[in-house]
Parts: C-alpha cells; sequence; structure tokens
C-alpha cells in the first residue's frame, strides 16, 4: 500500500488548521511536520505547540521530523504534544539506537531519516529496529528542492534488502517528490511519499491529492 504524508512546511502558515482539515478530507494519510532548529540547517520551523494545535483538529497520524541537534532532549515534549512518529535525523543524533529505544519505550512509532550522502552501511545498521526508513532525496533544510535522482538506486538496493530479509520497515522518500518523479520513486521501492510543494503549491489540495495517488 503506498501512503501520502503531507509535509505542511510548504503550507500556508497562517492556515495551518485549515489545510490540515483540507488534507484529511482530500485523502491524505499522514501530517509531516518538519522541526528545524537554525544551527543544524539554517531554517526555523515548528515546536510542541504547533503539533499539540494540530493534534485537535485532525485525526491523521502524525508524523515529526527532527531536523536539529540535541533531538534526545524533546522527543519526550513532541510525543506529550501528539505525535504518533518520531523521525531521527541520523546525522545529526549522536546516539541513535538510544534514541530509537527511548521512542519506543514511549509507545510511539520511529522512523529514521538519513541524508543524501550517508551510506547502505549506517542505514542497514539500524533498519531492523525502526518502522519507516526516511530516505532523504535533498538536503536536509528547505521545501522546494528539487529530488536529487542519485538517491534512488540506494533506494531500490534498501528495497531488496528489506524484501530478501522479509523486513517490515517502510521506505519513505522525502523531498523533490511531484508528478515529474512520483513515478520513479515507486519504481525504486519507495511506498510512503512525503510530499509538501506539490500538495500546496496553487491552493488546491484536494485536485493535487488525486493526482499524486493517480500514480499508484
Amino acid at each position: 500500500m503506498t501512503t501520502i504524508s503531507a509535509s505542511i512546511l510548504a503550507a500556508n502558515h497562517a492556515y495551518l488548521a485549515r489545510d490540515v482539515e483540507e488534507l484529511e478530507k482530500s485523502g491524505a494519510d499522514w501530517i509531516h511536520i518538519d522541526i528545524m532548529d537554525g544551527h543544524y540547517v539554517n531554517n526555523l520551523t515548528f515546536g510542541p505547540k504547533t503539533v499539540e494545535d494540530l493534534r485537535k483538529v485532525t485525526s491523521l497520524p502524525i508524523d515529526v521530523h527532527l531536523e536539529m541537534y540535541r533531538q534526545e532532549q524533546v522527543i519526550d515534549h513532541f510525543i506529550r504534544a501528539g505525535a504518533d512518529m518520531i523521525t531521527i535525523q541520523f546525522e545529526s543524533c549522536p546516539h541513535p539506537i538510544r534514541a530509537i529505544e527511548h521512542v519506543k519505550k514511549q509507545g510511539c512509532q520511529v522512523s529514521m531519516a538519513f541524508a543524501p550522502t550517508t551510506g547502505l552501511d549506517q542505514i542497514y545498521a539500524l533498519i531492523r529496529d525502526v518502522d519507516h526508513v526516511n530516505l532523504m532525496t535533498v538536503e536536509p533544510g528547505f521545501g522546494g528542492q528539487p529530488l536529487r535522482r542519485e538517491v534512488l538506486p540506494k533506494m531500490k538496493k534498501i528495497r531488496e534488502y528489506i524484501d530478501s530479509e522479509k523486513l517490515s520497515a517502510i521506505i519513505t522518500v522525502d523531498g523533490g517528490v511531484n508528478e515529474q518523479t512520483i513515478p520513479d520513486t515507486l519504481l525504486h521501492g519507495a511506498t510512503n511519499l512525503v510530499i509538501g510543494t506539490m500538495l500546496f503549491n496553487d491552493g488546491m489540495i484536494n485536485e493535487n491529492i488525486k493526482k499524486a495517488k493517480s500514480f499508484f
């Protein structure tokens, strides 16, 4: 089953509740919230209060993606606010296994995100411990970047590894996912698509979700 995780980084932040309600009505499967600290990446975004408030207006599962340093210090805040999954950024987490175990102990799903240049060995070492493997196809920090196609062969190898080992991890593709790139991401093994700009850039959320799902 292929799912859509709507990245609200690309939404109109003055109307987040309205847009999230529209996403749910239109058939999105997840809400993806990027938490950026201005240090690991040169951008500042949301906090636990945003998650808490959006939790009140949607029944969709919320994936909180921690693109920041000192992730371990905020995990509990976001789980209490209503996150259903915590996505840990591998490159900015000094103890990823500890972070994974901590999230699981709180009864929350866990995903590990890997930047485009991170190698297969690091991914294979953690893939058995997570619910989702988030393969970033852009550099962390800003929406609207083009998909880095050199990640696709790595995605295919991870798909083959999951299948051969009979693992349950879902492959999430995150970055530059749109009408031009959805077919290739599906062909190379992704089953959860983080989509931002494509869904929000013209204000036609319902039509854009239908367009994305037409490729499934």
